[in-house]
């Protein structure tokens, strides 16, 4: 469920992005793209977060 919430705000942000540029190509602040491209650099740190840090990882990697 949370690999599912966290791609489909990645495509979201996405979807939004494609849909302001066609709407306002050149009058955009360009706030809104280092937004979208922030969400989508830190993506990869949310996936690691999501498989790395629960309870039965988390025990494993103690006991090493």
């Amino acid at each position: 469920m949370k690999l599912i919430l966290a791609t489909g705000i990645n495509w979201s942000m996405e979807i939004v992005s494609y849909v302001v540029q066609l709407k306002h190509s050149l009058n955009v602040s360009p706030y809104i793209w280092y937004f979208s491209d922030f969400c989508n650099a830190v993506y990869g740190v949310f996936i690691f977060f999501i498989f790395v840090f629960n309870r039965r990882i988390w025990r494993s990697l103690k006991k090493r």
